[in-house]
């Protein structure tokens, strides 16, 4: 019998789960729900051999939990009597832009679905997650026509981040981004910019763009934006930076026009989002500006809007893109009430 790593935090008992390793024994129930149409339809998997699922669950029961840079799947299994009903995939990403990041997806049979069970696996999977590694956030992904996936993961606490086109088995389809960072309050300080904090500054912004606005390629390239920051936006003044322990994490950009003031800039990077920097940095431009306050997002950047929201901000107007650089339909938003 195949048994998991002795410092893995699985197999993990839940009110009516076990989340365990996946072990050979599974192998007939594993294949019997990826090859349910009604359960393979909404993954892009590759179909799997006999042999080949009996060789992945062999490999899979000697992985540790969530190693860096590679797929795991965890088995989601009956407390009672140990049969498998799905499982969740991991993939703990620590180098490049997805620093930081635990993509995951779960996957049930048919007749373990609409129980509730899948919550129940995925907030103990999540709570695990942030226990027992760096990750500071997961990020999941979900067609848009799967209603039940996008309501399981919003019960799970994941923020829709963006919609994008995509294709699924050749078809054209809309997949909308989740991301649940960990729960946190970082100690961030706040302090107007500096002529030395260009480069930072500019990665921040940098990072931000490319993780959390996938949609919005960037239209310069990351030698203009740093000769921008430099040379244009600070010495222009009204930029603040958020610092955690002497490293800028977060900045704004504020600009006070006669009839109302301007949020040109807010970012936060990716690896200290979710920890109130955002907040601290949006609550410090209501205290610089007079209302109405007003910045523009795009219309897909789905978790900037919710932010905004959440902050008091109303949509006033709807534009095609023609008036921004990307070219994308973006939103002015407006705050009548000082802070």
């Amino acid at each position: 019998m195949n048994t998991p790593p002795s410092s893995s935090p699985i197999p993990l008992e839940l009110a009516r789960l076990r989340l365990r390793a996946l072990r050979e024994g599974d192998l007939d129930r594993y294949q019997a729900y990826r090859g349910d149409p009604h359960v393979s339809g909404w993954q892009g998997w590759r179909e799997l051999s006999r042999s080949q699922a009996q060789a992945f669950l062999v490999e899979m029961a000697a992985q540790p939990f969530c190693p860096p840079g590679r797929w795991c799947q965890i088995a989601v299994a009956e407390r009672d009597g140990d049969a498998l009903l799905g499982n969740i995939g991991l993939l703990l990403r620590e180098e490049g832009d997805g620093a930081g990041a635990v993509k995951i997806g779960i996957t049930l049979a048919r007749a373990a679905q609409g129980r509730g069970l899948a919550t129940e696996a995925l907030q103990a999977i999540a709570d695990l997650v942030f226990a027992r590694t760096s990750a500071n956030r997961l990020e999941a992904v979900s067609d848009t026509r799967h209603v039940a996936a996008l309501r399981l993961l919003e019960r799970c606490g994941f923020v829709p981040v963006a919609t994008l086109p995509a294709l699924q088995d050749g078809e054209p389809c809309a997949v909308r981004h989740f991301v649940r960072h960990r729960r946190r309050q970082l100690p961030v300080q706040l302090r107007p910019a500096r002529a030395d904090d260009a480069a930072a500054v500019a990665q921040v912004m940098l990072d931000a763009r490319r993780q959390r606005m996938p949609f919005a390629p960037l239209v310069h390239g990351d030698d203009e934006v740093r000769q921008w920051v430099a040379g244009e936006l600070l010495p222009a003044g009204g930029v603040t930076v958020a610092e955690l322990d002497g490293r800028v994490v977060g900045m704004l950009a504020v600009r006070q026009g006669l009839d109302a003031g301007w949020i040109e800039q807010l970012y936060v990077a990716p690896a200290a989002a979710g920890g109130g920097g955002g907040a601290a940095l949006l609550k410090r431009a209501l205290t610089l500006l007079k209302p109405p306050v007003r910045l523009y997002a795009f219309q897909a950047h789905l978790h900037a809007r919710g932010f905004y929201e959440r902050h008091g901000f109303t949509a006033i107007a709807f534009g095609d893109g023609s008036d921004n650089e990307e070219g994308l339909p973006d939103i002015l938003f407006e705050r009548r009430v000082s802070a």
